[in-house]
């Protein structure tokens, strides 16, 4: 049954695409949930690499009703977003005439603030630098991403030598700090920023290197950048064949593979987590109530709290829906687009790009965590940017 969905799913990209071409919200938020969907799939079928499974949190029968139930579910979710976006018509056409003009010696001190950043950062180890993350810190980065997609599409003419010192200087502050969706948020942006004339062909060797980039990406930071020497790294990709499901999707699949299998009981304490989270984070904050969240107990559970564990947007919306949970995330996403697109069209490209972001990081992770990290930015953005065109409606429309 897995491959048949997966057929289905990959019927679903070839009409998306018939549609609305690739560099489109709705087809590149397709993909991204496809390819974490079924990267396992692409793992043992494709790549021949059936190891993966001995890497997985818990212990995977492909033989199993658990193993199709996971591909259920994450097939419910697809073939929604594709009925609620597939007969999407725009509200509006963009503006393109809204710009501002972002003076050059701005850009220059931001590059300066990330050069001096990042030679902070790579003072000490990954997880210190972690661990000392913070909802400003955080906040911060995300704001500094739609920074860097307003000035691509939005400010006048800007010197292309500072352009690319800007370019240059994001690139090393998002691998001073071990991260890998800062550069899949600025390939991302230079996606839709650049026309190029060719077939989505030649895009395919680009994808191909980046995912092998992507996926030896924590491996090569935490060795090579911290002095241990790359004969050390090229031991670890001999030792570790590339595996598509590593870059975080196998994590989220165990635990969805552990829910329906034997664990409904622990996950029962998060059930409504949409509504409580909010208690929660209200009783941390007024009243000091020391409250993990979902995806700290799932580390101190699975793995003793050793590292991180990816969570999944699809397991969440079945603790809070059930059934319904996937059906449900599909038709808030298009309703909120709708929203946005009706009230900021003259900026229709960012909130795209936003949109495409926000899906890459909320696949692997909980709802709250992405409103602290990822929706209070966007909200603190889009208020600024309307203030902005009221201040400068008559120039905006002149």
């Amino acid at each position: 049954m897995p491959i048949l969905l997966c057929i289905l799913e990959t019927f679903f990209i070839y009409k998306l695409y018939k549609k609305f071409q690739f560099k489109n919200f709705f087809v590149l938020v397709y993909l991204i949930v496809y390819f974490y969907c079924n990267a396992i799939l692409f793992d043992i079928y494709i790549l021949g690499n059936e190891s993966v499974l001995n890497k997985t949190l818990v212990v995977i029968d492909i033989n199993s009703t658990a193993f199709d139930l996971v591909f259920i579910v994450y097939f419910l979710f697809l073939l929604s977003f594709y009925l609620m976006f597939y007969y999407y018509s725009p509200l509006k056409s963009e503006n393109t005439q809204y710009q501002v003009n972002i003076n050059s010696k701005i850009i220059i001190f931001v590059c300066f603030v990330l050069l001096v950043t990042a030679y902070s950062n790579l003072q000490v180890d990954r997880v210190t630098l972690k661990d000392e993350g913070n909802f400003i810190t955080n906040t911060l980065n995300v704001l500094l991403s739609y920074f860097f997609i307003f000035i691509v599409f939005y400010s006048k003419k800007i010197n292309s030598k500072i352009f690319f010192f800007f370019v240059v200087s994001f690139i090393i502050y998002s691998i001073s700090r071990f991260e890998r969706e800062p550069l899949v948020f600025l390939f991302i942006i230079l996606l839709f920023y650049y026309q190029p004339k060719k077939s989505i062909v030649y895009l395919i060797p680009v994808f191909l290197i980046g995912l092998f980039a992507l996926s030896y990406y924590k491996a090569f930071s935490a060795i090579a950048l911290r002095g241990d020497g790359m004969g050390l790294f090229f031991a670890y990709v001999k030792n570790n064949p590339i595996s598509l499901s590593m870059l975080d999707p196998l994590p989220s699949f165990s635990l969805l593979y552990d829910y329906f299998n034997s664990n409904h009981l622990f996950y029962s304490d998060f059930q409504f987590s949409y509504f409580t989270s909010f208690q929660n984070q209200f009783e941390k904050y007024y009243y000091g109530k020391e409250i993990s969240s979902v995806s700290k107990y799932l580390s101190d559970y699975y793995v003793k709290g050793q590292y991180g564990v990816a969570f999944s947007m699809i397991l969440e919306s079945l603790l809070n829906f059930s059934f319904f949970g996937p059906v449900f995330l599909a038709i808030v996403a298009k309703i909120i687009y709708n929203f946005l697109i009706k009230h900021f069209y003259y900026i229709q490209t960012v909130i795209n790009v936003m949109f495409v972001m926000f899906f890459l990081s909320f696949v692997r992770t909980e709802l709250m965590v992405m409103i602290k990290i990822f929706i209070i930015p966007m909200v603190i953005f889009l208020v600024l940017v309307h203030i902005h065109k009221k201040l400068t409606r008559k120039t905006s429309f002149s």
